[in-house]
């Protein structure tokens, strides 16, 4: 259904949306995490490196699900596609927020 197809392509567009913003933060934002030695440094380091990777990882992996299920012929076939996809994608988003208290990263809701 074209409803369907709209809702998929609503979500994927919002993960690259969200994900150039995290880019464009990162590289342009007032905390300079790229300094010397940022590698030792907690905050940094999870943002820099780990934080980054999972959150390009989430990109590539709904673009590969939502094209996978294009390619499937049926709609069940289509929907059991996005489901599988999207809810890796979305355990790799939630993997990658830095919940406060649960990562000592310093880094509180704001």
């Amino acid at each position: 259904m074209k409803s369907d197809k709209m809702i998929n392509l609503f979500a994927m567009i919002s993960v690259h949306i969200q994900v150039t913003f995290g880019l464009v933060m990162l590289f342009l934002g007032e905390k300079n995490l790229f300094h010397e030695g940022w590698t030792k440094d907690p905050v940094s380091r999870f943002f820099v490196m780990e934080h980054l990777t999972m959150m390009i990882l989430a990109m590539v992996l709904i673009t590969i699900g939502r094209r996978k299920a294009e390619n499937k012929e049926t709609p069940a076939a289509k929907h059991k596609a996005i489901l599988i996809w999207y809810s890796i994608t979305l355990i790799v988003i939630l993997a990658a927020i830095p919940w406060p208290g649960l990562r000592n990263v310093g880094a509180g809701w704001y």
